[in-house]
C-alpha cells in the first residue's frame, strides 16, 4: 500500500523550491524568432477524448504535405492521435485554432506533427527536474520512519506508522525560507520537529517548529505520547541525552545531537463542548476562555503564534512532568 501526498500552496506569492536541472534550448530559426519542436498530442491526466472531446479529429496530408483539418476530396494520409493507455488521445488544439495557426505554429517533417514553440524572454527558460513517485526511494518509505524512531528511543513499538525525517525535510524545504516558521497542528512522533532540526544543521537555517498534539494514552504510552514519545524524541536528537541524563541510544552512534531550544506546553483550557472527536486544535483551544471575541482561523493562528505563552501552561520545568518524560 502507497501513501499519497498533497500539497497545496497559500497563493500566487507563493513560491515553491524546485531543482534546476539546465535551461531550454531554442535550436531553430525562422522569421518569427528561435524555436524549439514540441509534441503536438497532449499529455498529462487529461489527454484523452473523453476529458476533452473537441480536441479529437483527423488531421490530413494533402498531396503537396501540407496539413488540414477540413476533410478535402484528395489526401494521401490520415493522422489521429495517438492512444493513451487504451483510450483514444487527443490534440492539443481544437480543430478551429489549428487550421487558423498551423501556418507559423505548426511543423510536419513528413511523418510527425510537432508544435513550434517560440523562445519569449518574459517566461523563466530554466528546465526543472520533475518529481516523481517515491515507491522504490528507501529514504521515504514508512518503515524507514520506525527504524529511526526505535533507533532514538530505547522501547521499540512506542508508536504506530511514524512518517521518515527524510519525507518531511523534503517538504518543508519546498518554502526556499531558512527562517519559516513550520506549523504541524498532528505532530504525533514529533517528526516535523526532527526535520526542522535537521535541515538548520544542513544549511545554517534557523527554522522553528511549533508542534500540537493530543496526549493521547494507549497500552504503550501509558503517560501519553507527548510524555512517552513527542518530547522524548526531540530532547535526544537536541541534546544528546534522555531527561534523566543518560545517552545510551543508538541514533547516537551516528549522528550529532542537533542542538536548539525546546519548550513543552500544556494547553490550559478547553472548552467542554469543543472536546469532541474529530476537532482540530482551532476547535478545542477557545478564544473566549483567554478574554478575547472569537476569531477567524486566520487571525486565530496568528493570535496563538503570537501569544503562546498566554494561552499554554508551561510544563517541561516541573518536576512532575520530569519524572514522567524521564528515563528509558
Amino acid at each position: 500500500m502507497n501513501d499519497i501526498l498533497l500539497i497545496y500552496k497559500g497563493g500566487d506569492d507563493t513560491i515553491f523550491t524546485r531543482k534546476e536541472v539546465g535551461e531550454k534550448e531554442y535550436n531553430l530559426k525562422d522569421e518569427f524568432g528561435k524555436y524549439m519542436l514540441v509534441q503536438f498530442q497532449a499529455s498529462g491526466s487529461d489527454a484523452t477524448r473523453d476529458a476533452r472531446p473537441n480536441m479529437y479529429y483527423p488531421i490530413y496530408q494533402l498531396e503537396n504535405n501540407e496539413l488540414t483539418a477540413v476533410e478535402p476530396e484528395k489526401y494521401i494520409r490520415i493522422f489521429l492521435p495517438k492512444k493513451v493507455k487504451e483510450k483514444d488521445g487527443r490534440w492539443i488544439w481544437s480543430k478551429d485554432k489549428f487550421e487558423k495557426d498551423k501556418q507559423q505554429f505548426i511543423f510536419f517533417d513528413g511523418e510527425t506533427i510537432s508544435r513550434k514553440k517560440y523562445h519569449d524572454e518574459t517566461k523563466d527558460q530554466t528546465v526543472y527536474q520533475v518529481e516523481r513517485a517515491w515507491f522504490e526511494e528507501s529514504i521515504y518509505q514508512n518503515s524507514r520512519g520506525t527504524t529511526e524512531l526505535d533507533s532514538i528511543l530505547t522501547r521499540k513499538g512506542l508508536f504506530n506508522n511514524p512518517k521518515p525525517v527524510d519525507l518531511i525535510k523534503w517538504c518543508v524545504n519546498l518554502i526556499p525560507d531558512k527562517y519559516a516558521n513550520v506549523l504541524d497542528f498532528f505532530a504525533g512522533s514529533g517528526t516535523t520537529g526532527q526535520a526542522v532540526l535537521e535541515l538548520n544543521k544542513q544549511d545554517g537555517g534557523n527554522r522553528r517548529f511549533i508542534l500540537a498534539t493530543s496526549n493521547e494514552m494507549t497500552d504503550t504510552t501509558s503517560n501519553g505520547v507527548v510524555s512517552d514519545v513527542t518530547s522524548k524524541r526531540l530532547k535526544r536528537v537536541m541534546t544528546g541525552k534522555c531527561y534523566d541524563g543518560t545517552d545510551n541510544f543508538k541514533w547516537l552512534e551516528k549522528n550529532e545531537p542537533l542542538g536548539g531550544n525546546l519548550d513543552v506546553y500544556e494547553i490550559a483550557a478547553v472548552a467542554n463542548f469543543e472536546a469532541a472527536k474529530d476537532k482540530t486544535p482551532f476547535d478545542v483551544i477557545d478564544e473566549n476562555l483567554y478574554g478575547k471575541t472569537k476569531l477567524g482561523v486566520t487571525d486565530k493562528i496568528k493570535w496563538i503564534c503570537e501569544n503562546f505563552d498566554g494561552t499554554q501552561k508551561y510544563v517541561e520545568g516541573d518536576d512532575k512532568y520530569k519524572k514522567r518524560a524521564g528515563g528509558g
